[in-house]
């Protein structure tokens, strides 16, 4: 399932505009993970578009990532993400290829992989993450490697 335009443009903002996002965009990775805090209308919003308990404490689980992604099923229940920017190149869940387009999320269902082709740039990513707002870390599988960001105090998953 494809959902365009997710967010307020007031949300959308203060995703993007946030102190970390920014910090964590100078960092210069192939992938940085990091956090937000959450705000009542993102909650919401979530909620009403994905018809998902989001848990209490949830935290927005966000990502800088730069290059294509390989194929990677993943193993919650539901998958949930939404690209916060445009992209060029296209994102693939399962057998059907989509845009990359800022404020658009996807859902699915476990086991369907999912990877980016055709991309530049760097772009930002919430979640991936379960119906419950937790975030569902997969790079693991394919790098071994937690670094740091030496700019500031996040984790990163690095590829070499």
């Amino acid at each position: 399932m494809s959902l365009s335009n997710l967010f307020s443009q007031e949300d959308l903002s203060y995703l993007l505009n946030h102190e970390n996002t920014l910090q964590a965009k100078t960092c210069g990775n192939v992938v940085t993970y990091f956090t937000v805090p959450a705000t009542d209308s993102i909650v919401s919003a979530l909620k009403q578009h994905f018809h998902t308990p989001i848990k209490e404490d949830f935290v927005v689980p966000l990502r800088w990532i730069t290059g294509d992604t390989p194929a990677t099923p993943l193993t919650s229940e539901k998958t949930l993400l939404v690209y916060l920017t445009d992209s060029v190149g296209c994102v693939t869940i399962g057998e059907e290829a989509h845009p990359i387009s800022a404020n658009t999320g996807f859902q699915f269902s476990e086991g369907t992989a999912h990877y980016t082709t055709c991309t530049k740039g760097a772009r930002l990513l919430l979640g991936p993450m379960n119906e419950r707002g937790e975030p569902i870390p997969y790079w693991h599988r394919f790098v071994p490697e937690l670094c740091r960001c030496p700019e500031m105090n996040l984790q990163r998953y690095c590829t070499f």
